[in-house]
């Protein structure tokens, strides 16, 4: 009997110990490395506090860089270690900035690694940059020690020349697709990147007290996941002086992850002498006027803007008994109205 129990115990002992990731006790890293990987144009750096979490085999660990804030690589150190998952199996080491937990897939029913961010669809200006706090960045590696970080996230760039100071701008989707919101990335499948909520066709670029442009073109970024902007976008620039243009874009812009997407044209804005029409209209649908210019924007009055010429006629989604529309133009000779139905006024004395 006394043999017996000597024998159950060990036997206990020896379960005990097994480690929880099949078998193999895998020692984990106290300090890791972590590059950024340098796409065209686009510049991160690391700020102090910022964090990674590993996954990988026998590893489930958030390392946190100490150093000093701007530098594009160095060290991370250990600071939370907890329990590694055996399922699913992993055959190398996932990094990422941003971690969401073990989740269900709603496309397969399984359970996988993901991280969620909001990818907010305001969005500040860095300068010859993106902001990292609204990208997420993720590598893979056989060994834990090294990582080269690349984004998610894809770029669309823009490039515009004056002598004005651009306050915010404003990119909308002219498909009915959003372009910004809270995205989840599955860290074993970086195809599988989706917006799931606080979506929005609009992205605002805040550019803080003002971005001075000059003769030399300023890049502006705006930061997405993967996806195709099939319809083209349209651009708002406000000014710090309150003046705004407005820029339609048609074709087709394909975003891919880590990789820049740019406007090929540069956008000139330098002073603007805009002639304003103003048109009273009542009713839901407003004959819009033409005239022998594009170069202008029309403001609607129910809180939305458009690029001029965009549209023939224009329906309010509003239950306003009247509205004013006002257009800013700018190099217009002549204005035709093609239909007065519904028009009680019309304001020709600054135009």
């Amino acid at each position: 009997m006394k043999r017996f129990i000597v024998y159950f115990l060990l036997a206990c002992l020896s379960v005990s110990c097994t480690p929880d990731n099949g078998g193999v006790d895998t020692p984990i890293e106290e300090t890791i490395y972590a590059e950024l990987a340098t796409t065209s144009g686009v510049h991160f750096s690391w700020t102090t506090g910022d964090e990674i979490r590993v996954l990988g085999p026998g590893v489930n660990s958030q390392y946190r860089y100490e150093a000093t804030s701007g530098e594009t690589k160095g060290d991370f150190v250990l600071v939370q270690k907890d329990k590694p998952r055996t399922s699913p199996s992993f055959a190398q080491y996932y990094a990422c900035t941003s971690y969401g937990g073990f989740q269900r897939d709603q496309t397969d029913n399984k359970y996988k690694f993901v991280s969620i961010k909001d990818g907010t669809a305001i969005q500040k200006y860095v300068k010859k940059g993106c902001d990292m706090s609204t990208g997420m960045l993720y590598a893979t590696n056989r060994q834990e020690k090294s990582f080269k970080m690349k984004s998610v996230l894809g770029f669309l760039r823009i490039k515009i020349t004056g002598n004005k100071k651009v306050k915010e701008i404003k990119l909308t989707n002219n498909a009915d697709v959003s372009i910004a919101g809270r995205y989840r990335f599955v860290y074993t499948d970086p195809s599988k990147v989706k917006y799931f909520s606080n979506q929005s066709k609009t992205i605002t670029l805040d550019c803080g007290d003002g971005v001075q442009l000059s003769s030399e073109p300023t890049n502006f970024y705006f930061q997405m996941i993967p996806l195709t902007l099939s319809d083209g976008f349209r651009l708002e620039i406000l000014f710090t002086d309150g003046t705004r243009v407005l820029h339609g874009e048609d074709g087709e812009f394909e975003i891919r992850a880590n990789a820049v997407v740019e406007l090929k044209k540069v956008l000139a804005v330098e002073n603007i002498n805009y002639n304003v029409l103003k048109v009273v209209s009542k009713g839901e649908r407003f004959k819009v006027p033409t005239f022998d210019t594009t170069e202008g924007y029309a403001d609607w009055g129910d809180g939305l803007t458009d690029p001029l010429g965009m549209w023939t006629t224009y329906t309010y989604a509003d239950e306003a008994m009247a509205h004013t529309a006002t257009f800013h133009v700018s190099g217009a000779k002549n204005v035709v109205f093609s239909g007065c139905e519904g028009i009680s006024e019309i304001d020709l004395s600054n135009f």
